[in-house]
């Protein structure tokens, strides 16, 4: 995994779905710190634009994370439109919830804002290196390789092929698979708690934990039997 607010984009691809509702909105230890906070699709330098992800994914906003990405091959594409699609089911849950049972109770279905300060503070301390329309951050405690990024038409933007590069393809498509499962079960609930379905967030909660473990096992199929293969009206084998 690499450090910085790519962590936020590989797990919405790549951790388990047991915390999906948390995945984009997760408190920061360290939220009260004060950062510099990117203007709203702020690409004017490599830091910005990761700041501008950042808040972006948070948020929920697809189009503005679609501008940040790079999608040169039809995969990037599919993990980026998947990857947005998650964000946005998620921050609409989370504004449901907080319209549905206030701002405390929806703590239950993640509402806990300042999810990207964290990620913001270390973009902030990072090292940033530029070389023409090329450039590397690398996070402070040198957790892992540096993140590349490239500037298209004068805007800094993050490659989708070097945030999931260390993923093998099979994770990838099982993984896009699972994500797809995840934003029906999100939307749904979405539905569900704009209607009223659930006196509190750990009901609805429930239903959603409830879900996922059903949507992650397998699916047991029963070999018919020769009694129902048979044509309608033709009599069992005799036994020898």
């Amino acid at each position: 995994m690499r450090g910085l607010c790519a962590v936020i984009l590989l797990s919405l691809l790549l951790n388990p779905p047991v915390v999906l509702a948390q995945a984009a909105t997760r408190r920061s230890s360290s939220a009260s710190v004060a950062t510099t906070h990117a203007a709203p699709g702020d690409q004017s330098s490599p830091k910005a634009a990761l700041k501008s992800f950042a808040r972006s994914l948070e948020a929920g906003d697809k189009q503005a994370i679609m501008r940040l990405l790079v999608t040169d091959s039809p995969q990037d594409k599919k993990l980026a439109d998947a990857a947005s699609d998650l964000a946005e089911a998620t921050a609409h849950l989370r504004d449901a919830a907080v319209k549905t049972f206030g701002d405390k109770q929806s703590e239950a279905l993640g509402n806990q804002p300042g999810g990207a300060d964290e990620a913001v503070k270390r973009i902030d301390q990072s090292e940033e290196k530029i070389d023409g329309d090329k450039a590397t951050v690398k996070p402070k405690e040198n957790e892992g390789p540096p993140l590349n990024m490239v500037r298209r038409d004068g805007k800094w933007m993050l490659p989708m092929s070097e945030l999931s590069k260390d993923v093998e393809p099979a994770d990838l498509e099982k993984n896009l698979s699972d994500m797809s499962r995840q934003i029906k079960l999100l939307r749904e609930l979405t539905d569900e708690v704009s209607a009223g379905k659930y006196k509190t967030a750990i009901d609805a909660r429930q239903a959603l934990d409830k879900r996922i473990m059903q949507a992650s096992m397998p699916q047991i199929t029963t070999a018919p039997s020769a009694a129902t293969t048979a044509p309608a009206g033709s009599a069992p084998s005799p036994q020898p």
